[in-house]
C-alpha cells in the first residue's frame, strides 16, 4: 500500500515481503525515483542504490543500509528532502531519454548505438529478410538514430477539455493532435523544446495531469493495438499481458459507459502487475481486476467468464528491437537469440488467448519487434492450430480511419542460426534443427493460404515519430474444443458483497457516513480491509476465479485500518460522496482556496473521523478525502493531483478576474452536510 507524507512517497511492505531493501525500493519506487532524473521512463536500480545508501530511504525512522532485509509491515519512507540537507544526490542517469522533452547533442545521440550490433540488425533485415527496398531502408536508417518526441493520450475524464486546453497553452506550437486518435479522446506528439527549463515545465504538467488520470504517456504506435481492438461499453475484456500499463488505461477508458462491462488485467510479474494497478487507478476503475498469474508463464489463465471473452489484447513479451528510436543500445546489443528464446512463449501465449475468446470475438496480437520469427510465424502457427475456426482481418478494416496501415505481413522468411551474428547462416526449411529452433518458426506452404499480408508491420517511415510494431487481428467463428479445467485449491473467497453479507462495524460505517442502501449493490470487501466498488460482471463470476491472484478489483472506497478505523481512499473519494449523505463540506473557489490547498492541513469545524471535502474545479467540482482530527483538517489527496487542481482554480481565477474582482475568502470549511 503506497502512501504520501509531507517528506515524500511512502510505502508499508507488505506482510509476506522478504526482500532486500534495495530491491523492495527499486520496485516500489520504479516511477517515483524515475522522475528525480527528467526522464519518464527509466532503470531505476542505481538511484534505489544511491537513495539506500545516501539516506534518501528510512525504515521505521532509522537510515538503513541498502542490503538490510525487510521484515513484514515494515514502513518504507522515501525522504525528498534529503538531498538539500546533504545527501547525495541519485547517479545521474546517461544516454538519452526514451521519450525526448528538450533538444540533444546530435554526436550524443549517434554514441548510443553500437557498430557491431547494428551491423547485425543491418544485415538480418536488409540484407536477409529484405523486408524493406533499399530506398526505404536508407530512409528509416536516418530515422533509426532520432529519438521519439513525447506523446500523450488524452482518457475522457469529466475535465477533457481543461486537459486539452493546458496542455495547448503550455506546449503551444510544440504540440501536435494525432488525428486519427480524435474519436478516442485525443493525443499529441510534443516536440522537443530548445532548453532543458522549459521542458522541465512541461514535464511538471505531465506529471500531475497523469497522476490525476487525466493523460498517460504513450507512444503512438501502442495506442493502435486498442484501437484495433474496438472496446465497447458492455464488453467483457481480458489484457493478458498487461505491463506496463498504456493500453490497459486505453482500455479502460474505452469501457466507460451504462453498460455493465469487465477489464481483466494481467501480468506475469508481480512487480510489473502493480505497476498496472497503480497507473490505472486514478481512472475511473470500476470494471478493472488486476490479476498476477504466473503459472506456465500465464499459458493456462483461467476462464475468468465461462463463455470467455469479447475481446482479448495479446502484446506479447517480445525482444522490443522495435523501439530503438526510444532506447538507442537496443541496437547495440542487437541478437538473433533473443526472437528465438521468445517465439515459444509468445505462441502459447496467442493460442491461450484464442482458446478465451468467445465465438464472434476479436483478439489482437501485437509485439514492438520487427522480427518475423516473433510475427508472422507465431501467427501462422496459430491459424494452422485451429483451422477455419479462426481468420485473420485485414489490418486496413481494424485500424482508425486516417491511421497509416504499415507494410503488409509476410508469407515467406528466413528463420536465422543461433550463430548468426558469426556465420550469417539462415535455414528456409526444417530439417535438423539445433535448439532453440523449432519446426513453428518456417514458413510453410500451407502458411502461404492464410492471408498472412493481412497483418501490419509498422516502420519509422511510415508515420510521424514511428518506431517499429507489428499488429494481428483475429476473428473467431466457433468454439475452440474443450480445454482441460484448471485445478484449483481449495475456494477462498476474493471480495465479499457487503449488501448480502455487511462485515463487522459496516453499519456503523453506513451510520457515519449516512451512505444510501440503494448505492451500496455492487459494494465489495477484500480481503485486504479494502470496500471497492466492482462491475456486475464480477459477482456474477466471483467463484470461477478460484485461486487466480487478485491484486485488485474495482474502485477503491474504503479502507479499514488495523486500528479498526476507516479512511477514505483518494481515488474513491468522488464515488463516495455520490453515495454519502453526511460527512460532507464544501470549500468555496476563490483564489487563496487553490493556494490554502496545498498546505494539507487547514482549520475545520467539523468532528473528528473521515471527511469528504468538495471542491468546484472549471464547471464542475471534485471531492477530496480528508481526515479531521482536533480541528484540523489534513487532506489525504495526493500531492500532485492537488497541484493539478490548484492549476485549474488558478486558470478558472483569471477568467473570473476579468468579470468581476472577487472577495477574499478564509480557508475554514464550509459545512454541507454533517
Amino acid at each position: 500500500m503506497q502512501y504520501e507524507t509531507s517528506e515524500g512517497h511512502c510505502v508499508v511492505a507488505p506482510l509476506r515481503c522478504d526482500t532486500r531493501l534495495q530491491q523492495f525500493v527499486a520496485r516500489s519506487f520504479r516511477e517515483q525515483l524515475g522522475r528525480q532524473s527528467g526522464a519518464l521512463h527509466v532503470n531505476v536500480r542505481q538511484y534505489a542504490a544511491s537513495a539506500c545508501q545516501s539516506g534518501l530511504v528510512l525504515v521505521d525512522g532509522h537510515v538503513s543500509p541498502g542490503r538490510r532485509m525487510l521484515q513484514g509491515g515494515e514502513v518504507v519512507l522515501l525522504r525528498s528532502s534529503a538531498t538539500e540537507e546533504g545527501g547525495d544526490a541519485p547517479t545521474k542517469r546517461r544516454g538519452v531519454p526514451r521519450m525526448l522533452l528538450h533538444d540533444l547533442d546530435q554526436e550524443m545521440q549517434v554514441e548510443e548505438h553500437g557498430e557491431n550490433g547494428y551491423a547485425h540488425f543491418c544485415r538480418y533485415y536488409r540484407d536477409v529478410q529484405l523486408l524493406l527496398g533499399l530506398e526505404d531502408w536508407e530512409r528509416c536508417e536516418k530515422l533509426f538514430f532520432s529519438p521519439v518526441p513525447l506523446s500523450l493520450r488524452i482518457n475522457r475524464t469529466s475535465m477533457h477539455q481543461q486537459t486539452l486546453q493546458s496542455l495547448q497553452e503550455t506546449f503551444g506550437t510544440r504540440a501536435e493532435m494525432v488525428p486519427w486518435m480524435m474519436p478516442f479522446g485525443g493525443a499529441m506528439h510534443v516536440a522537443p523544446s530548445p532548453s532543458s527549463e522549459e521542458a522541465f515545465a512541461g514535464l511538471q504538467l505531465v506529471h500531475f495531469l497523469a497522476t490525476s488520470g487525466e493523460v498517460v504517456v504513450q507512444e503512438a504506435l501502442s495506442m493502435l493495438p486498442a484501437c484495433a481492438l474496438d472496446v465497447r461499453p458492455g464488453h467483457r475484456a481480458l489484457d493478458l499481458c498487461s505491463a506496463p500499463g498504456s493500453k490497459t488505461c486505453q482500455l479502460l477508458d474505452a469501457l466507460q459507459g451504462e453498460s455493465a462491462s469487465a477489464l481483466v488485467a494481467n501480468d506475469l510479474l508481480l512487480e510489473r502487475a502493480e505497476r498496472v494497478k497503480n497507473r490505472a487507478k486514478w481512472q475511473r476503475c470500476r470494471e478493472l481486476m488486476v490479476t498476477n498469474w504466473e503459472a506456465q508463464d500465464g499459458c493456462v489463465f483461467p476462464k475468468v467468464f465461462p463463455e470467455g471473452f469479447d475481446r482479448i489484447l495479446v502484446d506479447v513479451p517480445c525482444s522490443s528491437d522495435g523501439t530503438m528510436r526510444k532506447e538507442l543500445k537496443r541496437l547495440q546489443r542487437w541478437k538473433v537469440s533473443s526472437a528465438l528464446n521468445h517465439h515459444g512463449l509468445q505462441l502459447r501465449l496467442l493460442c491461450r488467448g484464442l482458446e478465451l475468446l468467445k465465438p464472434g470475438g476479436r483478439l489482437v496480437y501485437s509485439t514492438c519487434s520487427l522480427n518475423p520469427i516473433e510475427n508472422e510465424a507465431v501467427v501462422q502457427a496459430a491459424l494452422l492450430r485451429f483451422g477455419p475456426e479462426l481468420s485473420l482481418l485485414p489490418a486496413e478494416d481494424v485500424l482508425p480511419p486516417g491511421c497509416p496501415r504499415g507494410s503488409p505481413g509476410l508469407d515467406d522468411w528466413f528463420v536465422p542460426d543461433p550463430s548468426f551474428e558469426s556465420t550469417a547462416v539462415v535455414h528456409h526449411e526444417v530439417g535438423h534443427l539445433p535448439a532453440p529452433l523449432e519446426a513453428s518458426m518456417f514458413a510453410t506452404p500451407q502458411g502461404r493460404q492464410l492471408h498472412l499480408q493481412r497483418c501490419a508491420r509498422f516502420w519509422p517511415i511510415h508515420g510521424p515519430y514511428f518506431g517499429g510494431f507489428f499488429l494481428a487481428a483475429f476473428a473467431k467463428t466457433a468454439s475452440c474444443a474443450p480445454t482441460k479445467p484448471l485445478a484449483f485449491n481449495e475456494f477462498t473467497p476474493h471480495f465479499v458483497n457487503v449488501a448480502e453479507s455487511a462485515p463487522e462495524g459496516f453499519d456503523d460505517l453506513v451510520q457515519f457516513f449516512g451512505l444510501e442502501p440503494s448505492e451500496l449493490r455492487y459494494w465489495v470487501l477484500s480481503p485486504s480491509g479494502t470496500i471497492c466498488e466492482v462491475s456486475p460482471r464480477y459477482l456474477e463470476v466471483e467463484r470461477s476465479l478460484g485461486n487466480l491472484a487478485i491484486l485488485q478489483v474495482g474502485l477503491p472506497l474504503l479502507h479499514r485500518l488495523r486500528t479498526g478505523h476507516w479512511k477514505i481512499c483518494p481515488e474513491g473519494a468522488q464515488r463516495v460522496a455520490a453515495a454519502a449523505t453526511k460527512r460532507k463540506m464544501w470549500h468555496p473557489v476563490k483564489w487563496d482556496t487553490a493556494t490554502a490547498l496545498l498546505q494539507r492541513s487547514l482549520p475545520c469545524d467539523a468532528a473528528d473521523g473521515p471527511l469528504l471535502v468538495q471542491v468546484a474545479v472549471a464547471d464542475s467540482s471534485c471531492w477530496l478525502s480528508g481526515d479531521v482530527v482536533n480541528g484540523m483538517l489534513s487532506l489525504e489527496t495526493p500531492s500532485d493531483v492537488l497541484q493539478r487542481i490548484r492549476l485549474v482554480l488558478e486558470e478558472t481565477n483569471r477568467s473570473l478576474t476579468a468579470l468581476a474582482a472577487l472577495r477574499p475568502c478564509g480557508i475554514v470549511m464550509k459545512r454541507v452536510a454533517e
